[in-house]
């Protein structure tokens, strides 16, 4: 990951339904502080410090305080198309829907996932 931060950045933070992990909307935060291995925001206060080189804050006493950041709109963007196109291809499977296909068309899916 292209870790170059300097102060006044803007990251983006997408924020889900904690119940439903549904995606609900994206948040801006701004870079407040830069250390050698840590970073803060305006949003957040001071102790919550992200690393800067995966853009995470991982609070080891509750895993759902656990914060991602993002460099772009389009990274979650592809993130959430990547997690929907997924749920499908698991409920088609999974459904009886699968038993449809033709053996062709197993074997061309079974190409594509040994790729």
């Amino acid at each position: 990951m292209n870790t170059t931060l300097k102060i006044g950045d803007t990251l983006y933070r997408p924020i889900f339904d904690r119940r439903t992990s549904a995606f609900l909307r994206i948040e801006t935060v701004t870079v407040n502080s830069i250390g050698k291995k840590y970073f803060t925001t305006e949003e957040y206060h001071d102790r919550t410090k992200f690393e800067i080189e995966t853009l995470k804050h991982i609070n080891k006493d509750f895993s759902q305080n656990n914060i991602q950041l993002y460099k772009s709109i389009e990274e979650i963007e592809l993130g959430e198309q990547k997690k929907s196109l997924k749920k499908e291809i698991d409920l088609f499977f999974f459904d009886y829907k699968s038993s449809t296909l033709s053996l062709e068309q197993l074997r061309e899916i079974k190409k594509i996932i040994n790729k």
